[in-house]
């Protein structure tokens, strides 16, 4: 299945990323695919892929080509999009429900609720507000760095997770704070041995 005229085309950053990496082993971290708007008061954790989403991740698969492995967020759509674009995800409480940064699940989600998810995140990397609920952005984001890292032993693989997971992972190794704009579906940063590529320039791994 390809894209339709009226999708939106694979996020450009991420492809120069990839361009970038080529001859890597790499393990490429991004937000799922297109979802509908999740109603005001709701989790959404059951919320699908739209039928644009659907088909954006199966052109990722291409664009990725062979995946040896998957991790994503347990959430559905995360699952989801990991085996539209080749491989069936195992679950990684890092990238999700609640992962590496909500240390108060419950706190956090009255958190996001009240203020959304750009207002929190935003505050977030670029003050280290923590809301009461939030690791400190390197406390986080490195362990989701090192669990990617050690997976590059077994090839080439793909991470699936949230806008509030992965933006926190490149502002510490890219320094991207998000202050006027936001991380689209499908993108995201890739990360190969002591490296990571962001909109296609590389960065030092912090450690």
């Amino acid at each position: 299945m390809t894209l339709s005229p009226t999708d939106a085309p694979l996020p450009p950053g991420l492809l120069a990323s990839l361009a970038a990496s080529a001859g890597q082993p790499r393990a490429v971290l991004i937000r799922h695919g297109d979802r509908p708007p999740i109603p005001s008061g709701q989790a959404g954790f059951a919320t699908p892929l739209t039928a644009s989403g659907e088909r954006r991740a199966r052109a990722l698969g291409r664009a990725l080509g062979r995946l040896d492995w998957a991790v994503s967020s347990p959430i559905f759509r995360c699952v989801r999009t990991a085996e539209l674009a080749g491989r069936a995800a195992e679950p990684s409480p890092l990238l999700g429900a609640p992962g590496a940064f909500v240390t108060d699940e419950a706190l956090g989600g009255a958190v996001f609720a009240e203020h959304g998810t750009m207002t929190v995140v935003r505050a977030h990397v670029a003050s280290g507000r923590g809301w009461g609920c939030l690791r400190p952005v390197a406390e986080g984001a490195l362990p989701i760095l090192a669990s990617l890292s050690s997976r590059l032993e077994s090839g080439d693989g793909l991470a699936v997770s949230h806008d509030a997971v992965v933006i926190p992972v490149v502002a510490l190794v890219a320094g991207h704070l998000f202050g006027h704009d936001w991380l689209e579906p499908l993108d995201g940063i890739v990360v190969c041995a002591g490296v990571a590529y962001w909109r296609g320039a590389a960065f030092a791994l912090p450690t």
